[in-house]
């Protein structure tokens, strides 16, 4: 009776059509399944979170340019009708941002609200801009521009921990990595079909890795919690004018802090690790 040796092995084709015979799947077809149901799954989120691009209105974006030229010719001579010329436009940008989502429309927003003296609204329609196209050079610009305008009497709220991980790629834009996840996942597939198991593995892994900032970006804009204080404003110790003052200063207009807690008419609001307090809730712009 002879035993069994090495040599014995059953080489690879083998074992396929041993499988073949039995009617079972083959562990590289599984792998394949698994990998055609991730990337479907992530298509199918990222498209499901992703709002559809509308057709811009062409009339109202050229008028809300328009109002925004205008506003730039009258500033020296007449500033006073320059500034209504500036909010006019910023309210047709905000109906146009609020329409399409787009990125643009918001830093337009924010540049005719910097014209028109109004740093809280603009800071404000930065940061949405910078949700939807981060890391644009001209947007964190003009951020740090109208920021160095505020007579800030606190630090920067500290970054996040999801924020801090979100940094670390912004500069690739959102819809680049989703394609990029994409185009690997599916080259996973192929790659496990084709029996080339080591290759499908990087691809998934690096896939994986993409659609997950995506995952991400999309956690972060859910729950942002950033706001700006529109007008100067007391910070009180308690949800009602009865309370006293948090600080003895009023918070200036453009004043950047995090939404803390809710309450009707008032928000708790941390514009640094020691200043924090409650302010009316008509106060404050969220950071859409």
């Amino acid at each position: 009776m002879k035993g069994f040796t090495l040599s014995s092995r059953p080489s690879l084709p083998r074992v396929r059509s041993a499988y073949a015979r039995r009617g079972a799947i083959a562990p590289t077809m599984i792998v394949a399944l698994v990998l055609a149901a991730i990337a479907a799954l992530f298509v199918a989120v990222f498209f499901a979170q992703t709002r559809p691009a509308k057709e811009v209105d062409v009339a109202q974006a050229a008028s809300a340019e328009s109002l925004y030229a205008e506003g730039l010719a009258l500033q020296s001579s007449d500033p006073e009708v320059a500034r209504a010329k500036f909010l006019e436009s910023a309210a047709k940008f905000a109906a146009l941002a609020e329409e399409t989502d787009a990125a643009g429309f918001y830093y337009n927003e924010g540049n005719a609200l910097f014209q028109a003296g109004r740093l809280g609204g603009a800071i404000a329609s930065y940061h949405a801009a910078d949700r939807r196209m981060p890391g644009d050079r001209s947007v964190l610009a003009n951020l740090a521009e109208a920021r160095a305008k505020v007579l800030r009497v606190t630090e920067l709220p500290p970054p996040t921990a999801l924020e801090r991980w979100t940094a670390m790629w912004s500069d690739v834009g959102q819809f680049t990595r989703s394609l990029l996840a994409t185009i690997l996942l599916w080259a996973a597939v192929f790659c496990a079909l084709l029996g080339r198991r080591r290759i499908a593995v990087i691809a998934a892994v690096i896939g994986v890795c993409c659609a997950a900032t995506v995952a991400l970006d999309l956690a972060r804009r859910d729950s942002d919690t950033r706001a700006v204080l529109e007008r100067p404003t007391s910070l009180r110790k308690g949800n009602g004018d009865g309370f006293e003052l948090a600080i003895a200063e009023p918070l200036p207009a453009g004043t950047e802090c995090r939404v803390l807690e809710v309450r009707p008419g008032w928000v708790e609001i941390e514009c640094s690790p020691t200043v924090f307090g409650w302010v009316k809730d008509d106060t404050i712009l969220r950071v859409r």
